[in-house]
């Protein structure tokens, strides 16, 4: 008998879950309930660096355990035919530091390839030493957002196991209205996962959550093929645009561009990289991730309809979710849902012995 799962959002972090339960599970049927998809999404339009990043009160043990998951997962693909189709690059990375700032060896260091720290005769040999004096450099993956949703909602059509449904939630109570008026019944629904983001501020009355605001610039350089970090600014080459950032202001839900914010963007990175005053900008974004401390994953049981169940919550991810999403949807198959679809795998082994 198969199973039925209702997923909310259609970000990075809900069709992560989506993927990791058809991958698990061939008994299952999802419905993805998202009022924004693909290029309307926060996720669509983040640089798409694998490091940890705003991820605030979560445990190191907890990040890299996630985190380390996920990697593994890109860099599968990057090893495969579908590399190109996914949009998943694997480049070298440059913290650069000043001498009075302070940067402790993360510890994601081991998940990435061949961290080094970088002295001053390192920069030296950059040509970056008048500016900074150590730093950083390791190995990472690249996962240009508007080619992975697609590459991941491609996927997920083609199982013919799920189903989209574009719907703003007001509340968990809304669902089964929101199936009835698309043909499937609530009574037949065995889980919920709840992956909104920072929409979990209204639809829970979370006041936990908090936004991000983020706001980066796409350029055309293509002569840029590293990943740099200095200050508040970053410079995140993707496929056929380079990102540049960036904010991270917290309790800002402005999602309009800012005038005063690009010419800071624009001002500090021209000061490291004069070349890129000569990159023609492509376009300006701002969106809002999705801050909380800690992040959640957890579960519960709920009444709704009259009817008891299991909401899954995994929401909060700041600026991580592609860096912690496969991870967490990982945990949420093997730690929250697997006893559900083990009692079918159960019963499916009585009646084969009757």
């Amino acid at each position: 008998m198969s199973k039925n799962v209702v997923v909310i959002g259609a970000g990075i972090i809900g069709l992560s879950t989506a993927l990791r339960i058809v991958e698990e599970y061939d008994n299952v049927s999802i419905v993805i309930i998202a009022d924004t998809f693909l290029n309307q999404t926060t996720s669509y339009g983040s640089g798409g660096l694998w490091e940890p990043y705003q991820i605030a009160g979560t445990p190191d043990e907890k990040i890299n355990q996630w985190g380390k998951k996920a990697f593994e997962h890109f860099l599968s693909i990057y090893h495969s035919a579908d590399c190109a189709k996914a949009g998943v690059q694997l480049l070298q990375a440059y913290q650069l530091l000043k001498a009075n700032e302070n940067v402790p060896v993360p510890s994601w260091s081991d998940i990435v390839f061949n961290f080094q720290e970088l002295d001053n005769n390192d920069l030296k040999k950059m040509n970056l030493s008048d500016k900074f004096c150590k730093g950083y450099t390791f190995g990472t993956l690249i996962i240009e957002q508007k080619s992975y949703l697609q590459y991941v909602t491609d996927i997920l059509l083609a199982t013919n196991k799920v189903k989209f449904i574009q719907k703003k939630l007001e509340r968990l109570d809304d669902i089964p209205s929101v199936l009835a008026s698309n043909h499937a019944n609530f009574n037949s629904i065995d889980a919920i996962v709840n992956c909104t983001g920072l929409g979990a501020y209204s639809l829970l009355n979370d006041n936990s959550m908090y936004p991000i605001r983020g706001q980066v610039i796409r350029v055309k350089a293509p002569w840029m093929n590293s990943v740099y970090f200095f200050g508040t600014s970053y410079i995140i080459p993707n496929v056929d645009s380079v990102v540049l950032g960036g904010t991270a202001q917290k309790g800002d839900w402005n999602t309009t561009t800012s005038l005063e914010d690009t010419q800071k963007i624009l001002n500090d990175i021209y000061d490291v990289f004069p070349s890129l005053t000569q990159a023609k900008i492509e376009t300006i974004w701002a969106g809002l991730r999705p801050g909380r401390t800690p992040l959640r994953l957890d579960s519960e049981h709920v009444t709704i309809n009259n009817k008891p169940i299991k909401v899954v919550h995994c929401y909060g991810h700041g600026g991580s979710g592609i860096t912690l999403g496969y991870g967490c949807a990982n945990e949420i198959v093997v730690d929250h849902l697997a006893a559900i679809f083990k009692s079918n795998n159960s019963r499916n082994k009585i009646l084969s012995k009757l």
